[in-house]
């Protein structure tokens, strides 16, 4: 028995299926545009499933969500043919479907396209698709429904706003002026948070040389030199661990200090542990004994300041809040976190009511004759970064800094009263750079403009609009009849036959 051959639409009934109902459509468009599923606008070839036996180390690169994202930077390889449906070249319009949900212009070398992205064969302006489908995936996320994982049918039928032609042309050309500026703003701001970094390394280095601070130590010679300061912190500590009924701890034998550089008369290079004990924090995540209390946790860390409206509380009994107690001063250091670059961060605590930190944290605690904002500060400066870089611990990853670790990070000690001073001299300095610091906080308000002009170009309110054009229904029906095979003739073209046809006959 024969298989029925499957029969072809009619134009009426494809037009039928590409147009969106007024009832689905998000919002109200110009006259001569219309809204259609995103399927009438292109054709979308979902990647090939590349196994691992595939790989190799040369040939063209195979392009998986996280070469699309950023997130990795070692693609893999395959040396063999694919399809052209999955090879992708320069300019390629790419939308990832699984995981993430987000659309992309290749602009790397010729590849092959892995599952999970579709290849956009687009029937309109490519760069119009681009932006449009941007501009679509923003809003969806707006609204709380921006899916990590859509299948082709329901991608293929999310509505999509499609105007002429030719102000497809004219609203690419608009966006991408308008974007550039945005760009130019951005590449602005990060040379002035690049110089701001520098020029704030540069006042923390020669704060701990010494260098801002040598006028004060001129005008008072006579104060307690760092020798005499640590000795004295030493003989606290001995006598408290006495009073506790404790057993002194006998003194280990350190290895000579080997000084990064020279240190002005009356300092010292001491280890952070002959100065400061430490304890990690409480370890569980619930608890059903004891009174609600604040745990500091990392999420609670915003520009290395501790921010109250993410506070969570647990219940923890009295043991465990006197042990894990955080008092207003406080500091405290990460102890793991996925970024390298935030491991060994000193935070103080300053607000005014005690809480506790969970074991993502490590409390350094040390005794009056140490200022603790000298401390935060020391902490976050180049002086102790270089040192402690060498000292993380990379696992599955996490990054981890261990007590023993911070303890042995050496560090320059002034006399406590310098310690005071150069505390007050380098928060003179950094509050007329806070204004500057502010403004480049800001940078996120650049991410709403740019989602602004899409929004505003996608509803012809860019004055790229001409009611005068052909309507986006004409192009549509164009589309649709060459994709299908099927014959079809505009109104405008048919006029200007019938015109043609009439000029012939009167000669």
């Amino acid at each position: 028995m024969s298989r029925k051959k499957k029969q072809t639409k009619t134009l009426e009934e494809l037009l039928e299926e590409a147009l969106v109902p007024e009832e689905e459509q998000p919002y109200e468009l110009p006259e001569n545009w219309v809204w259609v599923r995103l399927g009438s606008v292109g054709q979308y070839h979902n990647g090939r499933a590349f196994k691992s036996k595939e790989w190799s180390e040369k040939g063209r690169p195979i392009i998986r969500i996280q070469d699309l994202t950023g997130s990795y930077n070692n693609p893999n390889f395959f040396e063999g043919v694919v399809e052209s449906r999955h090879e992708v070249h320069p300019g390629d319009l790419l939308v990832s479907w699984s995981a993430t949900l987000g659309v992309y212009m290749w602009n790397g070398p010729e590849a092959v396209l892995n599952q999970h992205i579709f290849k956009v064969d687009s029937y309109i302006d490519r760069k119009y698709h681009y932006y449009a489908l941007k501009n679509t995936i923003n809003n969806m996320r707006t609204r709380g429904t921006g899916m990590v994982h859509v299948t082709k049918k329901v991608f293929e039928s999310t509505p999509f706003p499609l105007p002429p032609l030719s102000e497809q042309k004219r609203i690419v050309d608009r966006v991408e002026s308008l974007l550039g500026k945005i760009d130019e703003a951005k590449e602005l701001i990060q040379k002035a948070r690049d110089s701001f970094e520098q020029r704030r390394a540069a006042i923390l280095d020669r704060a701990f040389r010494g260098e801002l601070t040598r006028t004060w130590r001129e005008q008072h010679p006579d104060v307690e030199s760092a020798d005499h300061l640590l000795e004295r912190i030493r003989e606290e500590k001995a006598s408290m661990e006495t009073q506790k009924g404790g057993r002194r701890k006998k003194a280990v034998d350190l290895s000579p200090i080997n000084p990064p550089y020279e240190l002005p008369q009356g300092w010292k290079w001491v280890r952070l542990g002959d100065i400061m004990s430490f304890q990690n924090g409480i370890s569980k995540r619930n608890g059903t004994a004891g009174d609600l209390t604040v745990v500091l946790r990392l999420a609670d860390i915003r520009e290395f300041e501790f921010v109250e409206d993410s506070f969570r509380k647990i219940m923890l009994t009295d043991a465990e809040q006197r042990k894990y107690k955080v008092s207003c001063g406080d500091l405290l250091y990460i102890r793991v976190n996925g970024s390298k670059d935030l491991v060994g961060k000193a935070c103080l605590y300053d607000f005014d009511y005690d809480v506790a930190f969970c074991d993502h944290l490590i409390r350094g605690e040390t005794n009056r004759n140490i200022d603790l904002e000298f401390m935060w500060f020391i902490s976050n400066s180049p002086v102790f970064r270089e040192q402690l870089s060498d000292k993380i611990v990379s696992s599955a990853g996490q990054n981890t800094i261990s007590q023993s670790s911070l303890g042995s990070t050496i560090i320059p000690l002034p006399p406590i009263g310098e310690q005071k001073e150069v505390v007050k001299t380098l928060k003179s300095l950094f509050s007329l750079q806070k204004d500057v610091e502010e403004v480049l906080l800001r940078e996120s308000e650049l991410d709403s403009l740019t989602q602004s002009i899409l929004t505003q170009a996608f509803r012809g309110e860019l004055g790229t609009h001409d009611p005068t054009e052909e309507s986006a229904l004409e192009l549509l029906k164009r589309t649709l009849a060459e994709q299908n095979g099927l014959a079809y003739e505009s109104p405008a073209t048919e006029e200007l036959r019938v015109a043609e046809q009439g000029e012939l006959y009167l000669t």
